[in-house]
């Protein structure tokens, strides 16, 4: 990688960013989309690019700053961040000089997948408190998803896993695939004793109720599934779940109420699997699976080092020596 410094001043490159408000240094602060970073052949990265991209780990920043190792560790986040924001541009470049495209709707359907997960208008929100536009998010998904289309067409279409080397993969890994037993309960949950025990009381009369009356009393978030807590197996959940859970026997059993910190429960057994070793036929996608992103990476690895070679890559030299969130 050609790496070439630019003697470009940064003043307090950080105090109007992401952490602080902008409000009242407007005045002061030079315009981040103006700030260049660092050069990518003759593809700028502003302060602007920067900042937008940072954000997606404002949490960590917040829980690392004012102390004197959080600052370090900061530090080095950074570096590492620009250094992905390179590379970044480096494979998007690369898929744009190989025409890829991404079409329209599978953008949209991309966008939507993300929105989906929130609560209406809990999207635009999360996304604005971070600085960013709808405009900015999309083109972040969108260069997302060239990346992933120019590693599926560079690497993923030439790497293929045989049968013979799952079914090694399988023999030497045995142990990794035996399925511990597992119970799946539906649990109704009360802040009130005397109201949980009159529950169990109408549940001895009638089991079979017990989703019914979890969707109308239960206080937990499953309570809409009728309760259901799926399958776990030991050592997932806390101690007085599993203890109760797995004392149940038959499908239908009601336990006795049991109090956590979370209120007041009872659990019906729904299911129950006992230990085993699962078959080849199994887990046969799930190591091609593994064993394919392994080898897609060991292939990525020098084939992004060779792009960097043959790129122009110049870095703002106040940026590595400086940049310090405040």
């Amino acid at each position: 990688m050609k790496l070439v410094v630019i003697p470009i001043l940064l003043i307090n490159i950080f105090s109007s960013g992401c952490i602080k408000n902008e409000a009242s240094s407007k005045k002061s602060q030079p315009d981040p989309a103006q700030i260049v970073l660092a050069t990518v052949n003759n593809d700028k990265i502003t302060l602007h690019d920067y900042r937008r991209y940072f954000l997606q780990i404002q949490p960590v920043v917040a829980q690392l700053q004012n102390t004197p190792e959080g600052e370090a560790a900061l530090k080095n986040i950074q570096l590492k961040y620009l250094y992905d924001l390179i590379d970044r541009h480096l494979l998007v470049n690369e898929a744009e000089k190989l025409n890829l495209k991404i079409p329209q709707e599978d953008l949209k359907n991309a966008v939507k997948k993300f929105v989906a997960e929130y609560d209406k208008g809990g999207f635009e929100k999360t996304i604005q408190k971070g600085g960013l536009t709808m405009t900015d998010w999309e083109k972040m998904v969108r260069e997302e998803l060239l990346i992933k289309k120019l590693i599926s067409e560079s690497i993923e279409k030439r790497i293929t896993v045989a049968n013979d080397e799952i079914e090694n993969y399988y023999k030497q890994h045995i142990d990794e695939f035996k399925q511990a037993e597992q119970v799946r309960v539906s649990q109704i949950v009360l802040d009130d004793e005397m109201e949980a025990l009159a529950l169990w009381e109408k549940l001895q009369n009638n089991p079979g109720s017990f989703a019914q009356m979890a969707q109308k009393y239960s206080l937990s978030p499953e309570a809409g599934k009728g309760g259901d807590l799926g399958y776990f197996p030991r050592g997932q959940m806390p101690p007085e779940f599993e203890e109760t859970a797995f004392s149940l026997r038959r499908k239908g059993e009601v336990s006795q109420v049991f109090h956590t910190a979370y209120g007041y429960h009872i659990f019906q057994l729904q299911d129950f699997k006992a230990a085993r070793q699962t078959s080849l036929v199994e887990v046969k996608a799930k190591i091609e699976g593994k064993q394919l992103r392994e080898k897609i990476e060991k292939e990525f690895k020098p084939w992004l080092a060779k792009l960097r070679s043959q790129a122009k890559i110049k870095i703002n030299p106040y940026f590595i020596q400086k940049a310090k969130h405040k």
